[in-house]
């Protein structure tokens, strides 16, 4: 890219855009990449057998690197070392030029077309083929194909050397590139560059002729200052015989001469004139997911769980999770007066991982839940750590063992390390007890004749809508109710996957789909009926028979819901069949109030709202101001 951008393909702001683009792309390809001492024949029959791995850099005759999905890169190193190979891990915490980035290359041709390509100006070698290119660099097949195909840096530096070139500049913070060219231009022969300096005539206003060894150049070096190390570089350009634009080395801007201040490097510095607008204090980063090496734990259990902490000094285990929005982008979806809230169907989930992990099945109960206190998820860019989850779990048993255990959901800021200030202590958001269940055996139920239970059809649309404007806010990945129908204090259902959740893989239970039953319950209100902001207070018993995402093929379920009393009811979730999943008695919901999730900043809007109003600036209509 930043050939690209020196030879005139694309511009400097261009150009940025597309490696911040690529590089947040390439985050998704979460693999392992090994450098090793051999030729590619020698590799490519090892690499060949395994459709997630492919040499991804040829860096000359006797070094490749492998790149794809780690466990078959680390089982072709091993081949390779008893083989009698030299191996070594990049630390690269991705598969670049990889298969896993097939998913990827599309969104990325798109970005590219977003941007004006133009021919280049400067001759351009390509880092896929080790060729000249000229037009291909304009069409947005050539930038998904760099994004994937192999990187040929040998070929390209032979072709410099054949071309004549004498002096090689390195762009970019460290010389890592000069280095692999120094070998590669020391093991050619000063026969061999004289032969190809007369049978090639090179083009470039910085190609001087030379029968010597190339001269390597670094724009930046580490622990070396920025400008130390370009005037450095740049005085061994001018003893080459470049051609230096002193002018523009030392000429400040006429316009702003006498606001000017004499810099480290001779040029004049410049004054700018800086926004009107206060900063925003935005992050612009890509934001990294930080769940791509957490998990310990396999299956069900992995999906919420980071670690399972014990310990022979307690009887208690703490399963622990770091609750952001970068490990679970869908709970973005859930607001409550405008605030990210962690629903109350996430804590019943973790704890149902819980079970899984401490007794290796998944049926299991959980009762006598009550919810203290909603999980407020800071947005935040000055908390975007979000925040720690320890759910702690306390075998009933003294000695540590048998079916029953209580638990204890807590959170706290991972920046806090002084507990004792009560600001900054941990809040409770889930108590109860846990019982694992034995030779647990659900029931199959007819789901016509529930159907017909409840004559009403609900327009579930309608019913969001109505949700939205008493402040619960549901978007796409809690949108699970596909179809509704209403009974006599009743309430039938027909949940969905949604395409921003994708799958349920790795869940025992999802916090999406149970939320979803619990929407079930307000589709038995009528519209006449003015909705309230109701948020899960307790659930007096949860019995999950077997896991949701094993009958999670056609992507569908089915809910039932009875209104028991004021604000409570008994839920029943099915699969296709009418296979029971799970049963939830007793859910109860309360009343919420904007203090609950806003906390003290609750009351900053009961009056007042933030409304922002044109206006002209220093006398200048808004459209003539630069942008």
């Amino acid at each position: 890219f930043a050939a690209a951008y020196t030879a005139g393909v694309l511009t400097l702001e261009d150009g940025v855009r597309l490696v911040a683009e690529r590089g947040r792309l390439m985050e998704t390809a979460d693999g392992e990449m090994v450098s090793v001492l051999a030729t590619e024949a020698e590799v490519a029959p090892l690499v060949a057998a395994y459709d997630d791995v492919t040499i991804g850099v040829i860096n000359g005759p006797q070094s490749v690197v492998i790149s794809g999905g780690r466990a078959h890169v680390l089982t072709i190193a091993e081949q390779l070392q008893t083989a009698g190979y030299k191996t070594r891990k990049l630390a690269i915490p991705m598969a670049a030029h990889s298969p896993l980035l097939d998913p990827v290359l599309d969104d990325f041709a798109r970005a590219v077309r977003k941007l004006t390509l133009a021919p280049p100006k400067l001759r351009v070698i390509s880092s896929m083929t080790g060729q000249p290119v000229t037009y291909e660099l304009t069409d947005p097949t050539y930038w998904r194909n760099h994004l994937r195909q192999t990187v040929r840096f040998g070929d390209g530096i032979a072709t410099l050397q054949a071309e004549g070139v004498d002096i090689c500049i390195e762009i970019g913070p460290k010389p890592t590139l000069l280095g692999m060219a120094k070998e590669l231009f020391d093991k050619m022969t000063d026969d061999k560059m004289t032969e190809q300096h007369q049978a090639i005539e090179s083009s470039g206003p910085l190609v001087i002729r030379s029968s010597g060894h190339p001269v390597l150049l670094p724009s930046l070096r580490k622990g070396r200052s920025s400008t130390q190390q370009m005037v450095e570089s740049l005085g061994k350009l001018y003893v080459q015989g470049a051609a230096i634009d002193w002018r523009g080395f030392h000429q400040a801007h006429n316009d702003t001469a006498e606001d000017g201040a004499v810099g480290p490097m001779g040029r004049q510095q410049n004054k700018v004139v800086l926004p009107t607008y206060p900063f925003q204090q935005q992050r612009y980063w890509a934001n990294t997911p930080k769940r791509q090496v957490r998990s310990t734990l396999n299956g069900p259990a992995g999906a919420l769980i980071d670690k399972q902490i014990r310990s022979p000094l307690h009887n208690a285990t703490i399963f622990e999770t770091a609750w952001t929005l970068e490990a679970f982008p869908y709970l973005r979806d859930h607001q409550v007066y405008g605030a990210v809230v962690s629903p109350g169907a996430a804590h019943l989930a973790l704890t149902i991982s819980a079970a899984a992990a401490t007794w290796g099945q998944q049926s299991c109960s959980v009762a006598d839940v009550i919810f203290p206190a909603p999980l407020v998820i800071p947005t935040a860019s000055a908390t975007a750590d979000g925040r720690t989850v320890q759910l702690v779990v306390t075998p009933l048993a003294a000695n540590g063992h048998g079916p029953a255990a209580e638990f204890k959901l807590i959170s706290f800021d991972p920046a806090v390390v002084d507990f004792t200030d009560q600001e900054h202590a941990q809040e409770t958001h889930a108590t109860g007890q846990l019982w694992r269940e034995v030779g647990a055996a659900s029931s199959v139920c007819a789901l016509d004749e529930l159907r017909t239970r409840c004559p009403e059809t609900v327009d579930v649309r309608h019913f969001y809508q109505r949700a939205a404007d008493q402040h619960l806010s549901f978007g796409p990945a809690f949108r699970w109710v596909a179809e509704g129908w209403r009974g006599e204090k009743r309430a039938f259902a027909r949940l969905s996957l949604p395409e921003s959740v994708g799958s349920v893989a790795g869940y025992a239970l999802h916090p999406g789909l149970l939320d979803g039953c619990f929407h079930v319950t307000g589709l038995i209100q009528p519209e006449t009926v003015a909705m309230e902001t109701l948020l899960p207070f307790a659930v007096a018993a949860l019995r999950l028979y077997r896991p949701a995402h094993a009958t999670a093929t056609t992507g569908e379920w089915w809910c039932y819901a009875e209104q028991t009393g004021e604000h409570r009811w008994d839920i029943q979730l099915f699969d296709n069949a009418g296979q029971l999943i799970a049963t939830v008695q007793g859910y109860e919901a309360r009343v919420a109030a904007p203090e609950a999730v806003q906390g003290e900043n609750a009351w900053q809007d009961w009056l007042y709202q933030v409304a922002w109003q044109p206006h002209t600036l220093f006398g200048l209509p808004l459209d003539d101001l630069p942008t």
